[in-house]
């Protein structure tokens, strides 16, 4: 039984952490409002109400697959045994997610889709306004999936490789 982490494990796990870890920047979403001339801007991290689900659920996936590897490291002979292809499966969900997460877009959360306040089409004596809108980590966060899936290649390559291949003679 191996005792320690796969190239792969590695490369998933740094990746990992660092999507948890921007995931509390506030850079996923923009909320722009005002009334009566004056305009406020917010901005959100990823656990903003206002984020499509798809996006909370990639989050959830890699904050999982981090905790798989934290408890093989703790662990070592009684870490959980997983699917080789486990992380790359993972990785690649967790790309889909994030790709839906940005074509879904953030809303107000008034009405499917509905992201403008003026979409309601109320009476507005006020001029009050609201917006959400998509920050710049909602489009990138798909990117930093990508070295997750590297990551599961990299471990599903090292798991499935013949037993004479993991021991080369010197």
């Amino acid at each position: 039984m191996q005792h320690r982490l796969t190239r792969g494990e590695v490369v998933f796990g740094t990746a990992a952490v660092v999507l948890v870890a921007l995931s509390a920047v506030p850079l996923w979403a923009t909320y722009v409002g005002g009334a009566l001339g004056v305009a406020s801007v917010e901005r959100s991290n990823a656990f903003a109400p206002a984020l499509p689900l798809t996006a909370k659920l990639a989050l959830l996936v890699t904050f999982l697959g981090l905790a798989i590897i934290v408890a093989r490291m703790v662990l070592r002979e009684r870490s959980p045994v997983l699917h080789p292809a486990a992380y790359l499966v993972a990785g690649i969900v967790i790309a889909v997610l994030l790709v839906a997460g940005v074509v879904a877009g953030p809303s107000l959360g008034l009405e499917r889709g509905l992201d403008r306040l003026e979409d309601l089409g109320l009476d507005n004596p006020l001029g009050i306004t609201a917006e959400v809108r998509r920050g710049p980590l909602l489009f990138v966060a798909w990117v930093l999936a990508l070295p997750l899936i590297a990551g599961g290649f990299l471990h599903f390559a090292d798991q499935t490789r013949p037993v004479k291949d993991q021991f080369p003679e010197a």
